[in-house]
């Protein structure tokens, strides 16, 4: 039915379009708004929960912080300090006189308890257990660890913290943080053997003179403060709720969903406390323990970060409201946005139908008159409109329209004559020219192949004049290496030249010592002759002294030896001074031999070098002329290509004439026959 109506009139078209177009606003503004109204709860939930869980954070720490400093302010009091010394000694007397460590029956103990305890149990009454969770409050000795005093007498008293019972108590552990870090220590809850409840301790140390510690003050610490910290959210909402859950995911407060106590023995293991376990902060909405979506806030307790606490462990800190009851509101929205959006629908159907009429009525009208103006009845008037709207003005267009088609009809028929004429006489000068063009393609093709011949035989000339190019190149290589090798030849003939003139001057140096060791030869030579002569003179005159002449006989016998030796050297010398000259005058004449030949072999390289160099200037005048026949053939090939390109680029474009020309022909004889069309086509039309 739908489908029928936008389909059937104007009318319901335009009411279907208003309504959509209120329907789709109606639904992206109630969106929207929801959404944003939502997304603000949501986050003013959120931030409520994250004040919550602050508030209970810094009344957590507040609450911690107090306790330390009463304990401080205890510690510091003269009576407390009165107290350990005397129970110090109390000790130390009875361990000596009695052999016994501690004895809190005896009535010296009485009265020292009965001095002392007024002061910490008045502490306790003031700070009610049930308001404050403060319990009982202990002095331990430092030196002895033993527990000396409790307000409360509780059965810690008199047990030694180091070595008894108690050593691995919460208590003991305590104690030995405290005296080992000298500050204030606090130890988590757990259940107490001594109470069977859920306890906490928090101790901080007693310094005497010189800053020494004498003994720790501490108090056990019930779970009822921190329960009513965290229990008294029910302003938050019926599912609202902020608690406690330590490193063991046990919970630290009670639950006030819970009948049954909850501390220690409720365990709660969502990824909000695990988180906070792990030091982060956030909100966001996920599963509680019971698997319920929520509203969650979460972070760490903080008891850590605060040094004036000494704990080494943190707490996880959640605080969490049920989605249902905090989206209850954007509920009701959604419903008021329904309501709303309904009655505006209405509204707008109402409205749509109304402006919908009022368009259709003339547009109605007016469409019948069209209708007879489409079946080519151009004698149709248009109605008359006395509106000045947009349907007004498309009645006065569509009667000037009307107008005007009929002019142009009769011009139209006019030009459809002229147009059938024309195309007739076109249809034939297209035919003569398509066939001139078909002759003139030929020719082309036959020239072109003409062309392409021509451009193969100079590329076979481009490839011959690359190699006598080439050949000349290598030959002019090789007569440049063959002019080197000559002027090398030439340069070491002048070398061996030189060197040849330098052995002759040398042989001539030689020679002329030759006769200068000939000349000290006769010289020596006559030297042993006159040696001789002289000791031949000497023997005589020894002979003619006697006996005192022999000993002057002895060595004329020795210088005519020597002369003897002397004359026999000198002739070996002269000897080989003989075979020397020899051999001078054989070099002397080998050298001017050599240097004769080495003339003429300059001489030859000379001549050799001059026909080398006139080869090199031939073949390098040949190598240039190749390399311009080379060059002359390459722009004799680039031309031929250019020219066969141009020859191929036309026989192409004669083609496509060819081809254009047919389409030509079909187009003027379409063209024929469309004016015969349209002459039909007019035909219809009544004027």
């Amino acid at each position: 039915m739908l489908k029928r109506l936008i389909a059937g009139s104007l009318m319901g078209k335009l009411v279907v379009c208003f309504v959509a177009l209120s329907a789709i606003q109606i639904v992206i503004v109630g969106y929207l708004s929801f959404e944003s109204a939502r997304s603000g709860m949501e986050q003013a939930a959120l931030n409520k929960l994250d004040s919550e869980r602050e508030l209970r954070k810094n009344e957590l720490l507040a609450y911690f912080f107090d306790t330390v400093q009463n304990l401080k302010f205890m510690a510091q009091t003269s009576t407390a300090r009165s107290a350990v010394e005397t129970l110090e000694s109390y000790y130390e007397y009875n361990k000596s006189s009695t052999n016994n460590a501690f004895d809190a029956t005896s009535d010296l103990y009485s009265q020292i308890y009965s001095s002392t305890n007024p002061f910490f149990k008045s502490f306790l009454e003031t700070h009610d257990v049930k308001f404050s969770g403060y319990e009982d409050v202990y002095l331990v000795g430092a030196a002895s660890g033993i527990v000396m005093l409790t307000a409360m007498k509780s059965k810690e008293l008199g047990g030694d913290l180091r070595s008894g019972d108690l050593k691995g108590s919460p208590l003991g552990r305590l104690f030995e943080k405290v005296i080992s870090t000298r500050k204030p220590a606090m130890v988590d809850f757990e259940t107490y053997q001594a109470t069977g409840r859920p306890d906490l301790f928090m101790g901080v140390p007693m310094k005497g003179e010189k800053d020494a510690v004498e003994g720790m003050l501490a108090m056990r610490i019930g779970p009822e403060k921190v329960n009513a910290i965290f229990g008294s959210t029910s302003s938050m909402g019926k599912s609202s709720e902020a608690y406690l859950v330590g490193r063991d995911l046990l919970m630290r407060s009670q639950s006030r969903m819970e009948k049954d106590a909850s501390v220690l023995r409720k365990k709660v293991d969502t990824d909000a406390t695990k988180n906070a376990l792990q030091g982060k902060s956030g909100t966001g909405i996920l599963h509680n323990d019971g698997n319920a979506v929520v509203l969650t806030s979460y972070s760490p307790a903080g008891l850590s970060e605060d040094k004036e606490l000494g704990a080494d462990f943190d707490w996880a800190l959640v605080a969490e409201i049920g989605v249902d009851e905090a989206f209850e509101a954007v509920r009701a929205l959604r419903d008021r946005v329904t309501i709303i959006g309904l009655i505006m629908a209405a509204l707008s159907v109402l409205i749509a139908f109304v402006v919908g009429r009022t368009i259709s009525k003339p547009v109605v009208a007016l469409s019948n008159t069209v209708a007879q103006i489409g079946e080519g009845d151009l004698t149709a008037q248009i109605p008359a409109q006395d509106r000045i709207d947009e349907i007004g003005t498309l009645a006065t267009a569509t009667s000037k329209m009307v107008g005007n088609l009929r002019e142009q009809i009769r011009s139209l028929m006019e030009g459809i004559s002229i147009l059938s004429t024309s195309a007739s006489e076109i249809s034939t000068t297209v035919a003569e020219v398509a066939a001139s063009s078909a002759q003139t393609s030929s020719a082309m093709t036959e020239t072109t192949v003409t062309v392409e011949q021509l451009r193969q035989a100079a590329d076979r000339a481009r490839d011959r004049a690359k190699g006598v190019a080439k050949s000349a190149e290598e030959a002019v290589k090789t007569s440049g290496a063959g002019r080197q090798a000559t002027d090398d030849a030439a340069r070491i003939m002048g070398v061996i030249r030189e060197q040849m003139e330098s052995i002759g001057e040398t042989v001539v140096r030689l020679s002329e010592h030759s006769a200068a060791i000939e000349r000290i030869i006769a010289s020596v030579q006559d030297l042993a002759d006159q040696s001789n002569l002289l000791a031949v003179n000497a023997s005589i005159e020894a002979a003619r002294a006697g006996e005192h002449g022999k000993g002057f006989a002895v060595v004329a016998q020795e210088i005519k030896t020597l002369a003897d030796q002397s004359k026999q050297a000198t002739e070996q010398v002269r000897t080989i001074l003989d075979e020397t000259r020899k051999w001078v005058n054989a070099v002397v004449m080998a050298a001017e031999q050599g240097s004769k030949a080495v003339e003429a072999g300059v001489d030859q390289s000379a001549v050799a070098g001059k026909s080398i160099e006139d080869l090199y200037a031939s073949v390098e005048d040949s190598s240039r002329a190749a390399i311009e026949i080379q060059s002359s053939s390459d722009q004799q090939a680039v031309a031929i290509d250019q020219v066969s390109g141009g020859m191929t680029s036309i026989e192409v474009a004669m083609r496509q004439n060819v081809a254009s020309t047919s389409q030509l022909e079909t187009a003027a004889r379409r063209l024929a026959e469309l004016g015969e069309q349209l002459k039909e086509l007019v035909e219809r039309y009544r004027i």
